[in-house]
């Protein structure tokens, strides 16, 4: 029996005359359809369809597809449905697309096919565009993490299409989380989200690896509702937090500096700028210089050192130490 769920999808790779193996990344072939593999990987398929079946979905089976054309007509009824349950299983390592539900992913050829599996991809670009406002970058990451580490586990992630186009200079997907990583921790450093982040950001998100640059920009630009600018920063890794740059060191890049007012998390390095600027006011510098210093809004002053109770440093400092705790370096995601 399926667990209880609105508009879900089980996705599921399988080959009739192929095993793939995750753990050496490697396939092989059957030619033996009595061969005990083949009969065990038959009889995992047929209880999976029952499983579909008594609980009313829908089933579509291309797992001896050859036709890209009939995939892509499939893909459309999925997206459309309104079924709450879809068993969809294909042939297409390289199937990459946004199913407009959660997607459960199933590889035929485990130990275990269980059908409670927590293997869930939930993401959407909306979802995304909040992150960003509100400054959640530990949410992106996570993200992230369910494209390259649950999604790309059985399904390949064309890195060198993803990354066309874009500053990064990458072979493979470590590589290029390294490079996130450090965008995302000059976003927490400096509020900018670099234009090769955004690129990333929107072909993971929205599933479509040939997303123009245009497009991307155009995108951004109305969902922030800032322009992308060109910024370069003389001793980038000079700087008491402990971030460290390897490929935006003294060079040029374009990205999109989030404005204060859409940012409504903050982070660590905020906080310690209220607790400095709590300092100078006290000390008698004017509100416009100090805003100016420390590259933080009059408003923001107002706020979290002369505002109200529930909004005093202290308690906010408090709040954002405990937030800031939780970030996840994407270097984990490796081990």
């Amino acid at each position: 029996m399926f667990r209880d769920k609105n508009k879900v999808l089980y996705l599921v790779y399988f080959e009739f005359n192929k095993i793939y193996d995750p753990g050496n990344m490697s396939t092989f072939v059957i030619n033996d359809q009595n061969s005990s593999i083949y009969l065990k990987r038959k009889k995992k398929l047929s209880e999976l369809r029952n499983n579909v079946e008594r609980d009313g979905g829908e089933i579509y089976d291309l797992s001896d597809n050859k036709n890209l054309s009939k995939e892509s007509e499939i893909v459309n009824k999925i997206k459309k449905s309104n079924e709450n349950i879809i068993l969809f299983i294909t042939n297409n390592k390289k199937l990459f697309t946004n199913f407009n539900r959660p997607i459960y992913l199933f590889n035929i050829d485990e130990e275990s096919l269980d059908l409670n599996s927590e293997e869930l991809v939930n993401v959407n670009m909306n979802e995304i565009i909040s992150f960003l406002k509100s400054f959640q970058t530990n949410e992106i990451k996570q993200k992230i993490y369910m494209i390259f580490f649950i999604y790309g586990i059985i399904f390949e992630l064309d890195i060198k299409l993803l990354i066309k186009d874009t500053a990064y200079e990458v072979k493979e997907k470590n590589e290029l989380i390294d490079l996130i990583n450090e965008d995302l921790d000059l976003y927490i450093f400096k509020r900018i989200l670099t234009s090769r982040l955004s690129i990333i950001l929107y072909r993971l998100f929205f599933f479509d690896l040939n997303a123009k640059k245009t497009a991307v920009g155009r995108f951004f630009r109305n969902s922030l509702n800032v322009k992308s600018e060109t910024y370069s920063f003389k001793n980038l890794n000079n700087n008491h937090e402990g971030f460290y740059f390897t490929s935006l060191e003294n060079k040029s890049f374009r990205g999109y500096k989030i404005p204060f007012y859409q940012i409504s998390l903050p982070d660590n390095i905020f906080v310690e700028k209220i607790k400095i600027a709590k300092k100078l006011l006290k000390l008698n510098v004017k509100k416009k210089i100090v805003s100016e210093a420390l590259e933080i809004s009059e408003d923001e002053i107002d706020t979290h050192i002369y505002g109200d109770d529930n909004l005093k440093p202290t308690n906010y400092i408090e709040t954002a130490n405990k937030m800031y705790s939780k970030r996840v370096s994407l270097e984990q995601w490796k081990e």
